[in-house]
């Protein structure tokens, strides 16, 4: 059996790798805009013809490229992928409106805006990962990028086949690459059959409590960071619009709220992991979470506890 794996890691790019991401990233999103702007506009003039709207052919990446000559800086398997996110955004929507698609509606594709600090492109050309040297190879850049990785990776990376790599940027300015494997199953589940049961009972200033009373290591990192928060927000309120001053109080904000989101993270893995491991039935109770939220004003406690990930973490 055939299974995919991502291996997400931080990466230290250069300031000349910077700029080449941050060029590719760009590219990306203009693009992006350019097509859909291109679609709206056809749309708009051919809406009362419906056989001419089928039949219009739109303009590809290669006549974009034409009309805009910094496009080739960019890599051209993102820009390629740039445009299926595009097709990708109305399929969805048109399956939306049918009532054919699972979960949440999904609006009109919207334009992406350079102001939005959670940019990202794929790329799956020339590229490869040395996990020896701890460096990614990346088209349109000369040198590869540099990782870091503390855990030793598994041996199935080694003989996996690389598909792809997304390259993000978080909100603090920060650099991640999570490149797709695909290789053959080797996790045959737990061999170890302890005949262990435990029932987890939600506590929001626990986390959880299981039938022995025990209770996990749980840090309620977000409340203890609210105030500090608060003042980092009301600093950032006050800076002038797009000045140097408002872009260093916006890196404070996205800060915390990125140690916070990492923390919930890596506690979920952890203990979804240790228990999965340590028990063959788990027993939880079923719970309308968002219901919960809007009730009883424990809005802030249920969404900061994150119990619903680590649920789902835990069926996964």
């Amino acid at each position: 059996m055939t299974i995919q794996r991502a291996f997400k890691v931080r990466l230290y790019p250069t300031t000349e790798q910077r700029v080449c991401l941050n060029k590719t990233l760009g590219s990306c999103r203009f693009l992006y805009n350019q097509m859909l702007a291109e679609r709206i506009a056809i749309y708009q003039t051919l809406k009362d013809n419906r056989e001419a709207l089928y039949a219009h052919t739109y303009k590809t990446e290669k006549e974009y490229k034409q009309e805009y000559g910094f496009l080739k800086e960019a890599d051209a398997a993102a820009l390629q992928q740039a445009r299926r996110n595009l097709e990708a955004a109305y399929a969805n929507f048109f399956t939306s409106l049918k009532g054919l698609r699972k979960g949440g509606t999904v609006g009109f594709p919207r334009f992406k805006s350079k102001h939005n600090h959670n940019d990202s492109y794929r790329t799956g050309m020339s590229i490869a990962v040395n996990f020896e040297g701890q460096t990614v190879k990346l088209p349109k850049i000369t040198d590869p990028l540099r990782f870091k990785h503390s855990v030793n990776v598994k041996s199935w990376y080694q003989t996996a086949k690389l598909k792809n790599i997304t390259i993000s940027i978080s909100p603090t300015g920060t650099y991640y690459a999570s490149c797709l494997f695909e290789g053959e199953q080797d996790f045959k589940g737990f061999q170890e059959k302890t005949e262990k049961v435990i029932g987890l009972d939600m506590s929001l200033r626990d986390f959880y409590v299981d039938n022995l009373g025990n209770t996990p290591e749980y840090r309620r990192v977000y409340r203890n960071s609210e105030k500090r928060l608060g003042k980092y927000q009301r600093r950032l309120s006050r800076k002038p619009k797009d000045s140097r001053n408002q872009q260093k109080a916006r890196l404070k904000v996205a800060g915390i709220h990125e140690r916070t989101a990492n923390y919930h993270r890596n506690f979920i893995d952890t203990l979804s992991y240790k228990l999965v491991k340590d028990y063959d039935v788990i027993v939880v109770e079923n719970l309308l979470l968002k219901g919960m939220s809007q009730a009883l004003n424990l809005g802030k406690s249920v969404m900061d506890l994150g119990y619903g990930a680590f649920l789902e973490k835990l069926r996964y």
